[in-house]
């Protein structure tokens, strides 16, 4: 009687308990972040703007390997996009990163370029900590937010993986394992400058994620021929601190643009127009433009462009 009740209480025990083990964290491989090819696009979605420069594009790529202080880690690159068509104008190497595989951690170096404000620059940091369970509170500087802890933790295909999801306690964060969070990847959060309903803010969010070659990703440079149609300015001084401002193409412009200033709240303080740009032009602002504010937008636009500035007056 006594074995009759033990092997009954054992595949009861095993019916409840399979589920749980079947679907943990021991039986999934982890899945690595510091992969060659991985591609990441940010971006900055920011209302305290107007409305025609709301979100900010740019780019992570992992490429190459690097040996640091006797440690084997990825380079990741960092790329500034043309917000307006997708293609990458420039791109340098912003720092490393590695995975810990058997511990389920991320370790990153920054450079510099990578936008990880709240960790240090030039030293080894950790990044992530996917081996995090329910009620484990963060101890990784990416994380912005005090007290910041585990509600609960799922499992789920995205990007062509099953992926540990870590669902954290603020708003709708979570991390992704092998992606970062759904922020970005060195990148966290979001902001506003009050509470009310429709009050400005800002997000950092992935836009996408994809492993493979720039061809495979769908990524491309500038060149000859994109470049007659997305070209790149150089707008200095900027700060402006007097009132001359100069803009200078990547190449010469034949065509008529306009170029357009705005305020912060968007009104149109001076405009002015070329029929032939060439490739650089001086614009003298009256004094109206730089009175009583800090900062102005530029648009230049075109039939085949339009392209935002934002210009710190001293």
């Amino acid at each position: 009687m006594h074995l009759l009740e033990s092997i009954i209480f054992l595949y009861m025990a095993f019916s409840i308990l399979s589920p749980k083990i079947l679907s943990g964290q021991e039986i999934q491989p982890y899945q690595p972040m510091a992969l060659e090819g991985a591609h990441w696009t940010i971006a900055l979605w920011d209302n305290n703007n107007p409305p025609w420069a709301q979100y900010d594009l740019y780019q992570y790529v992992i490429r190459g390997d690097s040996l640091y202080n006797e440690i084997l880690y990825k380079k990741v690159y960092y790329r500034e996009m043309n917000d307006s068509s997708g293609i990458i104008i420039s791109e340098n190497l912003g720092g490393l990163m590695r995975d810990d595989t058997i511990n389920r951690k991320v370790y990153t170096i920054n450079f510099g370029p990578l936008k990880s404000y709240d960790c240090p620059t030039n030293e080894e940091f950790l990044l992530y900590d996917f081996s995090l369970e329910e009620g484990d509170t963060a101890n990784f500087c990416t994380i912005v937010y005090p007290d910041w802890y585990v509600i609960y933790i799922n499992y789920y295909n995205e990007y062509g993986k099953v992926r540990k999801h870590i669902k954290g306690s603020y708003f709708d964060d979570f991390l992704i394992e092998g992606i970062g969070s759904n922020y970005g990847v060195f990148e966290w959060g979001m902001g506003s400058k009050n509470s009310i309903q429709n009050s400005r803010g800002w997000e950092y969010f992935l836009s996408d994620y994809c492993l493979g070659t720039d061809q495979d990703c769908d990524c491309k440079f500038v060149g000859i021929n994109d470049e007659q149609k997305n070209p790149s300015f150089s707008i200095y001084p900027n700060p402006l601190y007097r009132n001359i401002l100069y803009l200078k193409s990547s190449f010469p412009i034949n065509e008529e643009i306009e170029v357009h200033f705005y305020d912060l709240v968007g009104k149109e303080i001076f405009r002015t127009n070329y029929r032939n740009f060439g490739t650089s032009q001086s614009i003298e602002l009256p004094s109206s433009v730089l009175n009583n504010t800090s900062v102005i937008f530029l648009i230049i636009r075109s039939l085949d462009m339009s392209i935002s500035k934002k210009i710190i007056i001293n």
